[in-house]
């Protein structure tokens, strides 16, 4: 007996290459056991047919001494006939899968059943097994008058196979007929550990580009099958292979050999895609997986035990499960890199723009393959959003309550799915090289994330406390664009905690009215010698305009800028080494905005500002060697001009740039899932990080 490696599972020949004959009954006739839930099914379809065959993969299941959920029976009557008196009988629903060749199924909502099969015999039961797919599935067994089965009709040798856990074609000729059959040959060596024999495996090689013939919605069952088992992976890595994927997933392909920053990548694009997967089967199965490393499961189990997370995978999200979904967004997430892929002047690899790229390419795939629209955008979804949890704070410490508001209002039921996706990513980009602490950290923070999400769906299922109504009347708005800009603001502040009763919302409203999103923050506060603040806002007290202290606490936008003028000049010609990294990426309009370096704003200079989207982008350095409340003071007064303020580290912008650009679309396009600033590490906040002016 010969074996060959196949990408994760094992071919191989019989001990015998030469077939038996299609005619011979087995040595030692079989008969099969029922209980009684069976059995009553059974005694209905001999009810509703003189002669009846169980058959295919019932009848391999039964063998195995595996419980079948659903049942294919043969009949040389009326098919239609018997799946309307089955539909009857048993509480179900009758449909023709092929009516023309006399193919029904009845679907039902029973525990043991959840679907029964019924075709019709063209000439005889000998003639239907010969063209069935696989020895294992041509078998059947006679419905017998007295509710049971009789002997097995196995004319191919499937249970020879059964007992070799081979996976071999009755002839080739079949899948050339139906080269769906290839794709399904993937599916079962998965579902059942069985190892495809050679003569197959190489037959399945000829025929792999006929897939493409197939319905699509038949070749969408088929992947999600494979991807509802433990062993997703393995089944790409298969299809691979024997050539199936570039035929089912051509999109994939372009994804081998793409190299990443080996400091954040263990494999290329393509190799990385798939240990995602890996990563995925082994989270999200239980104990019994045999395939599970430990460290994925473990600590995650311990860590979530309090959420409701099978219930939560298993729930129908249109169609499929979130479970099988998320295993394709998996799959897919990085299916953009390949175009994407940049080196800048450093050698440094960067990919900007993958995962809003590929949010379109995956929903292409989906409605290729005839996904649900509720489907395709649960996907497209988190292919879109898979690097944002990892942006929504500084590392090691907690999101702020606006970032976590913003994640949950934008994600919806997709957001857990986006935190285990985070978590699979994350351990197929270390490979090998995942500590277990490492991933104790990820997994700590994910749980925290999810129990901050319960709190919000808590809050936003809590009754409003002010209604479009409520602002039209009692701050005379109208409908319109502007009401929804501000009540979302006011949305936003309550799930924030910021606003807790119908008072404070009304007020801040009328806050938000008076400072509308478009103009300067410098722009919109009147003449240019007016003073830029008069409250303490900032922390000050208030004062009065044009008094002695006005002037010497809050100079003019004009003295300002004089005062500051030569200094913004200086920084600009002599910037840090991650600010002149950063300023690359964002001159000249690189992500569809205008932005300005070294600018002033109030008593401050800030690295970035992007006038239209209210946008400010700090890069530590040693000029931003504040103390905590410094910090702090800087920060209140930039947000109460309304500014979005995104902070960065330099080693953020040295060790992976494209998180950060991602985060900065984000808030450009008004959904930064980062309020309100992201922090560096405390050697970059000091000025000692690398990129500094005294570096």
């Amino acid at each position: 007996m010969t074996a060959r490696p196949l990408g994760g599972v094992v071919w191989r020949a019989r001990a015998s290459m030469s077939s038996p004959a299609l005619t011979e009954q087995p040595r030692h006739p079989t008969r099969l056991q029922v209980d009684g839930d069976q059995q009553a099914i059974l005694r209905t379809v001999r009810e509703a047919a003189s002669e009846a065959w169980l058959a295919g993969g019932a009848v391999r299941d039964l063998l195995r001494g595996s419980r079948p959920s659903d049942l294919d029976f043969v009949t040389s009557g009326d098919a239609r006939d018997v799946a309307e008196k089955l539909a009857i009988s048993l509480g179900g629903r009758a449909f023709a899968l092929d009516a023309e060749r006399g193919q029904w199924r009845v679907a039902l909502e029973m525990d043991v059943v959840k679907s029964i099969d019924v075709g019709q015999v063209e000439s005889s039961i000998e003639a239907d097994l010969r063209r069935r797919d696989f020895t294992v599935n041509a078998m059947a067994a006679p419905v017998e008058i007295d509710a049971t089965l009789g002997e097995v009709i196995d004319l191919a040798g499937g249970q020879a196979d059964i007992e070799a856990r081979l996976l071999r074609m009755v002839n080739e000729s079949n899948l050339r007929e139906d080269p769906l059959r290839t794709l399904r040959a993937v599916r079962l060596a998965i579902e059942l550990g069985f190892e495809i024999e050679k003569e197959t495996a190489e037959a399945i090689k000829r025929h792999a580009g006929g897939i493409t013939t197939s319905a699509a919605e038949r070749q969408r069952e088929e992947l999600t099958r494979m991807l509802a088992t433990d062993r997703a992976a393995e089944a790409v890595r298969l299809m691979d292979a024997l050539g199936l994927l570039e035929q089912a997933l051509p999109e994939l392909m372009p994804a081998k050999g793409v190299g990443q920053p080996g400091e954040h990548h263990y494999w290329d694009v393509f190799d990385h895609s798939v240990e995602t997967l890996a990563a995925l089967d082994a989270m999200l199965e239980d104990d019994k997986a045999p395939n599970t490393p430990a460290r994925l499961k473990v600590e995650l189990r311990e860590a979530l035990a309090w959420y409701p997370l099978r219930e939560y995978l298993d729930e129908d999200a249109g169609g499929h499960s979130r479970r099988v979904l998320l295993k394709l967004a998996g799959l897919l997430h990085d299916v953009s890199k390949p175009e994407t892929k940049g080196i800048d002047a450093d050698g440094r690899i960067h990919f900007l723009g993958h995962p809003e790229l590929g949010a379109e390419k995956a929903a292409r795939i989906c409605e290729r393959l005839r996904f649900g629209s509720r489907e395709t955008k649960f996907v497209a979804l988190l292919v879109e959003e898979h690097l944002r949890p990892t942006m929504l704070s500084a590392r090691g410490e907690p999101p702020s309550a606006r970032a976590l508001y913003r994640f949950y209002r934008d994600l919806g039921d997709a957001a857990p799915a986006c935190l285990l996706l985070m978590l699979a990513d994350g351990s197929a980009a270390a490979g090998p090289r995942l500590t277990r602490e490492r991933w104790r950290t990820h997994v700590a923070f994910v749980s925290y994330l999810l129990e901050r999400g319960q709190e919000h769906i808590k809050a936003r299922k809590a009754a409003r406390l002010v209604t479009g109504d409520d602002l039209i009347e009692a701050l005379g708005m109208t409908p319109g664009p502007e009401l929804g800009r501000v009540l979302a603001a006011v949305d936003e502040a309550i799930g924030a905690g910021e606003v807790r009763t119908r008072e404070e919302a009304l007020s801040y409203a009328k806050r938000v009215m008076t400072s509308p999103p478009a103009p300067s923050p410098l722009e919109e506060r009147g003449k240019a010698d007016a003073p830029l603040k008069e409250s303490g806002e900032a922390g000050a007290p208030p004062v009065e305009r044009g008094s002695a202290e006005v002037e010497a606490r809050w100079p003019t936008r004009s003295q300002l800028w004089e005062r500051l003028k030569p200094i913004a000049r200086e920084f600009r010609h002599r910037p840090t080494a991650a600010e002149d990294r950063l300023w690359q990426a964002l001159r000249r309009g690189a992500l569809g905005f205008h932005f300005r370096r070294q600018h002033a704003i109030d008593r401050f200079i800030v690295d970035f500002y992007c006038p239209k989207a209210k946008l400010v982008v700090e890069v530590d350095g040693t000029i931003h060697d504040l103390t905590k409340l410094e910090a702090k003071i800087r920060q209140d007064l930039l947000e109460s001009l309304d500014l979005r303020v995104l902070q960065f580290s330099n080693e953020q912008i040295f060790d992976d740039l494209e998180p950060v650009l991602g985060q900065i679309r984000h808030a450009l396009s008004g959904d930064s899932g980062q309020s309100p600033s992201v922090n560096g590490e405390e050697e970059a906040r000091q000025g000692r990080g690398k990129g500094t002016r005294d570096e």
